[in-house]
């Protein structure tokens, strides 16, 4: 696979800080690994962005993306560990060691992603059955100048290619700009075409900055950034 283009800028920090509430002003232009190193490639244009969607929607007859309810961490965790059963190097973390986490963990996760203050959960619904989820997450440190992180990102294979992807992302967009966040910021695995593929389509470009995989340190994956407009 041809390498993804990546820019970054001097400012790019600077430019995907949270926004003052309390003015305002034109939008910004422009799972553990090892420190961030700059790659050596191509420049890429960022592509047209679609946004201004509400978070929660019907997007289909068949399916719909809404926020995660409280009392389902079960079902939570059911998805979740079909996810690492899937897709084992498409996350930072491993089924071995989600398995073993106790009920408590899901019920807190459900209650975080539902609340939607320093993350928030998105799941897509396919008659009674979760098949695709999404989730927001406010990061720490240094990794906050580059606004909340969209981790979890799954879809079920017999669900793909009908937007769920796309919605998914974009209800996670609309939150991070909802808290007056100016990026919203990514990592991927470099391999992982297809994924990388719906991130182009959704507005995020590579930042040029890439970490080894933690469990996997022979994996290399990429940020990857999208500027959100103002809430």
């Amino acid at each position: 696979m041809a390498p993804i283009a990546a820019r970054q800028g001097p400012s790019a920090a600077g430019t995907c800080r949270k926004r003052d509430a309390s003015r305002k002003r034109p939008a910004a232009a422009g799972d553990g690994g090892k420190p961030l190193r700059r790659s050596a490639l191509p420049v890429l244009r960022p592509l047209s962005v679609r946004f201004a969607e509400p978070e929660e929607r019907n997007v289909s007859a068949d399916w719909i993306v809404r926020r995660l309810r409280l009392e389902e961490g079960l079902r939570l965790r059911e998805l979740r560990l079909r996810a690492l059963a899937r897709a084992p190097k498409a996350f930072g973390s491993t089924l071995a060691r989600e398995e073993a986490f106790a009920p408590e963990v899901w019920h807190l996760r459900a209650a975080d992603g539902a609340a939607g203050l320093v993350s928030m959960t998105v799941v897509a619904e396919h008659g009674d059955r979760l098949v695709g989820m999404a989730t927001g997450l406010v990061s720490d440190g240094e990794a906050q100048a580059f606004g909340p992180i969209l981790v979890g990102m799954f879809v079920d294979d017999d669900m793909r290619r009908l937007g769920i992807g796309e919605a998914l992302v974009e209800s996670v967009k609309t939150w991070a700009s909802s808290r007056g966040h100016a990026c919203l910021q990514l990592w991927v695995v470099s391999v992982n075409a297809s994924a990388i593929a719906l991130y182009r389509r959704c507005g995020f470009h590579a930042s040029g900055a890439e970490r080894a995989v933690a469990h996997t340190p022979g994996l290399i994956e990429w940020q990857m950034l999208a500027r959100l407009p103002a809430a």
